[in-house]
């Protein structure tokens, strides 16, 4: 799964910067840290909550605010999908693809 709202910009020649909508990303990603394919389950978890919910779990058009929503808040669900529009399997589901801690991710 690829943001092609994302590009590399140089800054001084040795460093790059990475600019766009970091809606999509990992944790592990925004944190420069290493990945592995585990990345694409947090996608697939994304791309999934946003068709089930309707909008993306850690919105905020602060960019700043959005990516520390990222790291560190737990994936909750609108109170208008509680408990009937959603099966509890559904919700475990994107609870487990959507955990910041990558070791506990499934």
């Amino acid at each position: 799964m690829a943001d092609y709202g994302l590009s590399n910009e140089e800054d001084d020649g040795d460093s790059e910067e990475c600019s766009g909508a970091p809606d999509y990303l990992a944790p592990e990603i925004l944190q420069d840290s290493d990945y592995s394919r585990l990345v694409d389950w947090w996608c697939l978890g994304l791309v999934m909550y946003q068709l089930m919910c309707g909008r993306l779990p850690f919105f905020n058009r602060d960019r700043e605010i959005l990516i520390d929503h990222i790291l560190t808040k737990e994936v909750r669900f609108p109170l208008a999908l509680r408990p009937e529009a959603l099966s509890s399997e559904a919700g475990s589901l994107l609870s487990g693809l959507l955990q910041t801690q990558v070791r506990r991710r499934s």
